[in-house]
């Protein structure tokens, strides 16, 4: 008997489960794993390391598998970064050659251009190089998205035994564009109609290299276009699962629309956003907030056709992405922001997102006040059951804010007063839309019968309305371990509404943390009826050692940032954004969105040893994203790691000396600031198909 270990689990390091396969020799058994952690290159910094400017530069990791045999022999893997492509790289065949990877169409498929591209002191420069690389001339002023996320990684049909390749299809969502010609950063966020990159790779069945064959750009046309797609997850019947975050907010475009005159076009706005982004450039008829801000979906066929979908039925919030659970039906979203809700929801059929019951989470804290790694228990207060059609057919019908809710937000004038408003049936809540009511109480009354449009169209609010918990905040990834009936959920800075008086009073961590939930079976909503699911979370509790760094001391103006501008522990995990979770090697990933780390990494943690390690560092200023966990695919398994906004000098505080050191080191660091987001992953260099 010979014990194979899966290729994931060299992530494991020291407890992974062995295949046992009988061969015709025999062979020495694997003993046990080890696996060293990559050091961060702002550590190599502070000690006058050679290259340690460099390696801020780039995706860096030294990290190996290190594998001990039965007969004391042992052998070791290096990890690889591989990249598969840049934002500004630009694609030489298909539909889109001559374009930027991470550039900007409507729904016509035509480039949208910068009018202020020129004013970038690298343009000419960049666009030089670009057209000899074969930019068509027409589009050196193309807008760029230099923030590819979420990504999934598919197989449709099994190469043959005797195949030398593979073809594979990469997605990958562009989540938005930084900064125009002008380099002001966020003065483009949410103001471009963004796609999903469809990467058509080959896989080498010998080394398990990735290499782009053809590339598209999913715009989702025939849906009025994609909202800021976020993190990606792949659904158990093989399908593309995505997100629209930061849905644009209806009453706030409402009121603009009833009185356009009188009120001029609210600055930095969903309402700005959304006119600017899907009606002029997108060239979207009759753009509105409720024709976004879905689960979408993406199928391919055989010969990798996609077909694209949004889910109206699954609900409308500021969500990271979903989850499916193992029976295809159950899944659990994050919901970005501050005051926000976690959700869950039961698809009628196994692998059909059309039709939903919606629940969202009441918490109860079982943790003391006031201490970070918080606890509580949850139960479900169903919201409602929707079908796809039916909600489209309320968009379609011109639903409007007014419609589904009564409403005011604090300061209360004249003679609106919280009394009369309780006794004319209105209910106070908070939430996070923005900017006019950030942070400001919203006093809300139902419609009669509007009580599917609430739950399908104003989840956020008619989830507070109902009595959930909606003191979240910044709650990003989720995943799920199935073997163990765990899932965990990021909550990347875990401040303000989760820190003060409500349901949630737990201690504020600047630099986040990762909490798990139990699953089960066998549950009742808060009206006493069976939710349908094996899959009901019934707890939350912080993970240890997955934890931000105490980083109060600086947040309170006792403290200071380290030398290198790292505002918490490069030792800890910050920030925790992205979650994957391999099955074959019984580790949760976590990426990095951290303000606190100039360098944001990607660490591994194995949930039986406990085993916390550091595997890729992002180049200085960059999120790091796209994460995937890919078990045996064809053999090879990968980690999807991709990166967005480099050189971004609000991530960390790094002072002018580094940064100028860190550009010294690297030419193009500088040029690609905020433009050259990175798609790529991290393969085992060496190590043989299984």
């Amino acid at each position: 008997m010979k014990r194979i270990f899966p290729m994931a689990c060299l992530l494991g390091l020291t407890a992974c489960n062995p295949i046992e396969k009988n061969t015709d020799t025999a062979a020495p058994t694997i003993r046990s794993i080890a696996f060293t952690s990559t050091e961060a290159p702002s550590d190599q910094y502070a000690a006058k390391q050679a290259q340690a400017a460099y390696h801020m530069s780039v995706p860096y990791t030294t990290s190996k598998a290190i594998i001990t045999f039965s007969d004391g022999s042992k052998k070791s893997y290096p990890l690889a970064y591989q990249s598969l492509f840049k934002s500004d790289d630009v694609i030489l065949t298909g539909s889109h050659a001559g374009e930027y990877y991470g550039g900007m169409v409507d729904k016509y498929g035509k480039a949208v251009i910068d009018p202020t591209a020129s004013r970038n002191p690298f343009y000419t420069e960049r666009t030089q190089q670009a057209v000899a690389e074969g930019l068509n001339d027409k589009n050196k002023g193309q807008f760029i998205a230099d923030t590819p996320d979420g990504s999934t990684l598919i197989r449709m049909v099994k190469p043959k035994d005797d195949a030398t390749s593979a073809d594979l299809f990469y997605l990958t969502h562009f989540e938005y564009v930084t900064w125009d010609g002008n380099r002001k950063s966020g003065n483009q966020y949410r103001k471009n109609p963004m796609f999903i990159g469809k990467s058509h790779v080959q896989q080498d069945l010998k080394t398990g290299l990735l290499s782009i064959k053809a590339f598209d750009k999913l715009t989702f046309a025939d849906s009025k276009g994609l909202w800021t797609p976020c993190a990606a997850s792949k659904s158990p019947w093989n399908t593309h699962l995505g997100s629209e975050e930061y849905e644009p907010d209806e009453r706030e475009f409402d009121a603009y629309r009833n009185n356009t005159m009188a009120k001029p076009l609210p600055k930095k706005s969903s309402t700005e956003a959304l006119l600017t982004g899907f009606q002029h450039k997108f060239k979207a008829t009759h753009a509105y907030p409720y024709d976004y801000g879905y689960v979408t979906e993406i199928a391919l066929n055989q010969k990798g056709v996609a077909s694209q979908v949004k889910h109206y039925a699954t609900g409308r919030w500021a969500r990271e992405l979903i989850q499916m659970m193992p029976d295809s039906r159950t899944y659990y979203s994050g919901d970005d922001g501050a005051n926000t809700t976690l959700f869950m929801g039961v698809a009628d059929h196994a692998g059909d997102l059309s039709s939903v019951s919606l629940y969202a989470a009441k918490v109860t804290q079982t943790s003391a006040v006031d201490e970070p790694a918080g606890a509580a228990t949850l139960r479900w207060i169903p919201l409602g059951h929707a079908t796809d059609a039916g909600i489209k057919k309320m968009i379609d019908g011109g639903i409007r804010f007014h419609q589904i809710f009564d409403a005011y937000t604090e300061p209360l004038t004249g003679d609106v007063t919280a009394q009369k408003l309780i006794s004319e049936g209105f209910k106070r809540q908070f939430n996070y839309y923005h900017p006019s009511h950030k942070g400001k109480a919203e006093w809300l009354r139902l419609q009669p019968n509007m009580q599917t449009a609430a739950a399908f169209l104003e989840s956020h609010r008619y989830a507070a309305y109902m009595g959930a918990s909606s003191e979240f905040t910044k709650m990003e990834g989720v995943t799920v371990n199935a073997a163990d009936k765990k899932a965990y959920i990021a909550i990347s800075y875990q401040i303000k509404s989760m820190t003060t008086s409500g349901d949630i009073q737990f201690g504020r961590m600047d630099a986040g943390a990762v909490y798990q939930l139990s699953l089960t079976d066998q549950q009742k909503d808060s009206l006493g009826d069976p939710i349908k699911s094996a899959w009901v979370a019934t707890s939350l509790a912080a993970v240890p050692e997955l934890m931000g760094s105490d980083n109060l001391p600086y947040i309170h103006g006792k403290g200071k940032p380290d030398a290198q501008g790292n505002r918490c522990a490069v030792s800890q995990v910050a920030n925790p954004d992205n979650l994957k979770f391999s099955t074959a090697s019984r580790t949760l990933f976590v990426g990095e969105d951290s303000n606190c780390h100039i360098n944001n990494f990607i660490w591994a943690f194995n949930v039986d040893t406990r085993q916390l390690s550091r595997i890729l560092s992002m180049p200085m200023g960059a999120e790091a994203t796209g994460l995937m966990a890919v078990d045996d695919m064809n053999g090879f398994d990968y980690i999807g790691a991709n990166y967005q906004h480099p050189g971004d000098v609000k991530v960390g505080k790094p002072p002018v000396t580094l940064i100028q050191a860190v550009e010294a080191e690297n030419p193009n660091f500088a040029a690609e600031r905020n433009r050259s987001g990175g798609v790529g992953y991290v393969y085992f260099k060496g190590m043989p198909r299984q």
